[in-house]
């Protein structure tokens, strides 16, 4: 009895690993890189392009988005948008039968998480988003959204184009926003871009993993310049200014610590008083760190502004009393 594979195309086969030649390498190949990872070209160069181009034409067939300018286009690759995980447009009939499908499973964590989504129900932050540009090691640890969306945004920011996503407010509902990427980076196992949103000054922090649907190209190439010098590594280091809607924040610093923090925080904006004390102008995204943060810092760092990340302090103090009273 013949088995599928038996039923294969030799040019199916060729297609096939010719497919994970090019998702391996995440970037484009020439013709004489790609023939000696696919088996079974012929060895006449110009027999072997032809059969090449049958295959590239079989994958195109198959929806898959492949920059290629026709027959003996010299290099191939998978354009960018195919990287991306795009959602699936549902009708409510789809949903109903989805729903009642999974009445009657029982469903993992990957399963739960997916019905959420078919619902519109924002999803729990990713445990784990330790990944890499690199389609190799740590990636395998990344979720495939989180990895693609990546790899969407350093595109975008490579070209100067303001990218468009989907990302929870305050209260949970997911909003569009736009950025002007500066950088990308991890801060404890996350990835986060950081930017501008168009017309503001103010630098924002979005985690990858957070945001909803594709990267989009909001704004054509070359509508923003990258700011130069600019060190990711370097913002990301403070936690408390990770945050999609950073809030100004004021912290006072006595004599005594004037100089060494002027020292650690030469990177932000002091102001010294006629008293030896200075004072920091900062943007906070996480007030709970950054009141930590303060905090760290005994009684020589005094919360200044917002009213809320001062009471903040002062509930968290009454409670350490309240505990080692």
């Amino acid at each position: 009895m013949t088995g599928w594979q038996d039923r294969i195309s030799t040019g199916e086969r060729r297609s096939a690993v010719l497919l994970a030649a090019l998702i391996d390498a995440r970037r484009p190949l020439s013709r004489s890189e790609l023939r000696p990872l696919v088996p079974g070209y012929d060895a006449d160069s110009a027999t072997a392009s032809l059969q090449m181009d049958d295959d590239i034409a079989l994958l195109r067939s198959y929806g898959l988005d492949v920059d290629w300018n026709g027959p003996g286009c010299e290099t191939v690759a998978i354009r960018v948008p195919a990287w991306q995980h795009r959602p699936v447009e549902l009708s409510e009939t789809d949903r109903r039968l989805l729903e009642q499908a999974a009445s009657l499973a029982t469903l993992d964590s990957v399963g739960t998480d997916a019905m959420r989504a078919v619902r519109g129900e924002p999803l729990p932050p990713e445990a784990d988003t330790t990944i890499s540009l690199s389609p190799r090691g740590s990636a395998a640890r990344g979720r495939p959204l989180a990895y693609s969306r990546l790899h969407r945004l350093v595109w975008l920011a490579d070209r100067g184009a303001t990218a468009g996503f989907g990302y929870p407010d305050a209260t949970g509902a997911f909003q569009p926003r736009q950025l002007q990427v500066a950088g990308l980076g991890e801060s404890r196992g996350v990835w986060y871009a950081v930017g501008f949103e168009p017309g503001s000054n103010t630098m924002r922090a979005f985690a990858v993993s957070e945001m909803l649907g594709p990267v989009v190209e909001a704004e054509s190439p070359g509508t923003y310049e990258a700011p130069f010098g600019f060190d990711t590594a370097e913002y990301l280091a403070l936690s408390w200014r990770l945050g999609p809607d950073p809030v100004p924040a004021r912290v006072r610093f006595d004599a005594d610590l004037a100089v060494y923090v002027s020292s650690m925080l030469s990177h932000i904006k002091l102001e010294s008083l006629p008293d030896g004390s200075v004072e920091a102008s900062v943007s906070v995204g996480d007030i709970e760190d950054f009141v930590g943060w303060v905090l760290s810092f005994g009684t020589h760092a005094l919360i200044v502004e917002p009213a809320e990340a001062a009471a903040r302090a002062r509930q968290v103090l009454a409670m350490m009393v309240t505990r080692h009273g």
